[in-house]
């Protein structure tokens, strides 16, 4: 399972641990669910689907996503994971603002770090001068807000006894993350989509109990059905996805 640094999926669960489902519509592709504590507005969040299109909007920024016609589908996937995520393909998906992407501290300072590193094993300089490189990349460019930061790092050049040392073609790469609410949303809309189905599932069961006789204590259903008394409700439910019933 793939951790995300800007929230990890422990925390999202955390989050949603005492959430209560509340289907407000279910008319096919037209869906509005609602997901919170008690309906408290704190972390709520719903999904709403219509053809093509999902939104998840709530507690959280709200994002629309658009691929197939039924949105559920497109979320749900074929992971082993619990609740995964895609968080990459499915930016590709959004409608409207794309905000979901921000400036990474850590990617930076990573970045930043392995250019020194790369620099002092290619160069024979000496550890005076190590340390001075340094501390100029700390002064000048660690140590400045994240806008500051990459401007300087852009600009820096240091001259030691083996050649000047700069972050060459540093803006080729990467270094920004998915935002906080954004893998939050994306999480959130696995979670939903999974405890909707459950939800459903769980609904049909019950009529199926309530139309033949099912005993949960014995597992068996009460009901005469085709001169067999003694079926299992997994039967029964077999029979009826068969169109036998």
């Amino acid at each position: 399972m793939h951790e995300y640094n800007a929230l990890p999926q422990s925390k999202f669960l955390k989050d949603v641990e005492a959430h209560q489902i509340n289907i407000i519509k279910d008319d096919g592709l037209y869906r509005h669910v609602r997901f919170s504590r008690n309906e408290s507005s704190y972390l709520r969040f719903d999904l709403i689907t219509w053809p093509g299109y999902l939104c998840i909007t709530g507690d959280c920024e709200t994002f629309i996503f658009a691929r197939l016609p039924d949105m559920f589908e497109f979320f749900e996937g074929n992971s082993s994971e619990k609740y995964p995520i895609n968080p990459g393909y499915w930016s590709e998906k959004l409608q409207g603002k794309k905000d979901y992407e921000c400036f990474s501290e850590e990617k930076f300072n990573k970045l930043i770090t392995d250019y020194f590193n790369s620099f002092c094993k290619d160069k024979s300089i000496s550890k005076k001068e190590k340390n001075q490189l340094w501390a100029e990349i700390k002064e000048q460019v660690l140590d400045l807000d994240s806008d500051g930061a990459q401007r300087a790092a852009y600009n820096f050049s240091f001259k030691t006894s083996d050649g000047n040392f700069n972050f060459q073609d540093f803006y080729e790469h990467d270094i920004t993350d998915y935002t906080h609410h954004f893998l939050w949303a994306c999480y959130a809309i696995i979670y939903g989509i999974k405890k909707y189905r459950e939800h459903k599932n769980n609904n049909e069961k019950e009529v199926l109990a309530k139309k033949y006789g099912f005993n949960p204590a014995s597992g068996i259903v009460t009901a005469n059905i085709g001169g067999d008394a003694r079926m299992t409700l997994a039967q029964v439910e077999e029979m009826k996805n068969a169109g036998m019933l």
